[in-house]
């Protein structure tokens, strides 16, 4: 019973698995942000600090989507599992019942 549904269990798993890799990006995208603010120096040109300000308000949200969509990616991947070992359960289900049955 393992072997039914092998592609979609495969294509599960592949969404799972980018749905991870995407989320990570995100957090790794916010901790490099992070780091690269407190790695600089003081500068006192106006416009290095409007660029700076630019950059925030960019990488924030696009790093905050990356997490989300990620982790949304990840429950779809669960629920495609889920969904192949119901099906599964249920054939076993019914092939208990027929045995029963007759």
């Amino acid at each position: 019973m393992e072997n039914d549904y092998r592609t979609g269990r495969l294509m599960a798993r592949v969404t799972s698995a980018l749905g991870w890799l995407i989320a990570a990006s995100g957090i790794i995208g916010l901790v490099g942000l992070l780091a690269l603010r407190i790695g600089q120096q003081p500068n006192p040109d106006p416009l290095a600090a409007n660029i700076w300000t630019a950059i925030v308000a960019y990488a924030v949200p696009v790093s905050l989507a990356l997490i989300v969509q990620g982790v949304f990616l990840v429950a779809v991947g669960q629920a495609l599992r889920a969904v192949m070992d119901t099906a599964n359960h249920s054939k076993q289900l019914l092939d208990y019942v027929r045995r029963t049955t007759n």
